[in-house]
């Protein structure tokens, strides 16, 4: 049973992880449209006004994609919160440093009288 649990528990932190990646990603690409298109707008020799609405639509995906990493994050925490009440400690795959939440870490020591 704990191998399933183990098994399960790593099928989900590889997807959220690849969800969170791929979010990301898309925000990259919005992004360099973002940065892409005042400047071919100048090589085109065309008037600021052409193609705005498309640009403020990019920017609306923009807001949507954050809006997409923030829940993903926080699906990320609940999943933890799942994995750690279940009895599975966590593990860190991939190349990716975390920061450690100063509130949940547990002193290694006790200092006793």
């Amino acid at each position: 049973m704990l191998n399933d649990r183990l098994a399960a528990a790593k099928m989900v932190a590889e997807k959220i992880s690849a969800l969170e990646s791929a979010i990301d990603e898309a925000l990259t690409c919005a992004a360099e449209l973002t940065a892409a298109t005042p400047v071919a707008r100048k090589r085109a020799k065309l008037s600021p006004v052409v193609g705005q609405e498309a640009v403020s639509l990019v920017g609306d995906v923009m807001v949507a994609l954050h809006a997409a990493r923030a829940k993903s994050v926080a699906a990320h925490g609940e999943f933890a919160s799942l994995r750690d009440a279940i009895g599975i400690k966590p593990s860190m795959t991939g190349d990716l440093w975390k920061f450690v939440d100063a509130a949940r870490e547990q002193p290694a020591l006790t200092q006793v009288a």
